[in-house]
């Protein structure tokens, strides 16, 4: 008896990048609310990436890394 191998695609899997960028434009506005501080460029060139997201806040609120990083959790958490 033969099996037959699966192949999984998993770049189906993944979401489309228009999906994720569709998402953090969404998510701009919110975020700007949040974090004043930060422009609606700096916002657009973090481009959904949490580690830029934080070290921006932790720069810009002078706060500590682990702080930036819980705010940013709860903010795509929430969201």
């Amino acid at each position: 008896m033969k099996l037959k191998q699966q192949q999984h695609n998993y770049q189906d899997d993944a979401p489309s990048v228009s999906k994720t960028e569709k998402s953090w434009k969404q998510q701009i506005s919110a975020a700007k609310n949040i974090w004043g501080k930060i422009t609606e460029n700096e916002l657009i060139r973090v481009d959904g990436h949490q580690h830029k997201l934080a070290s921006l806040i932790e720069k810009r609120y002078d706060i500590s890394r682990s702080k930036a990083e819980k705010q940013v959790k709860d903010f795509f958490n929430n969201f």
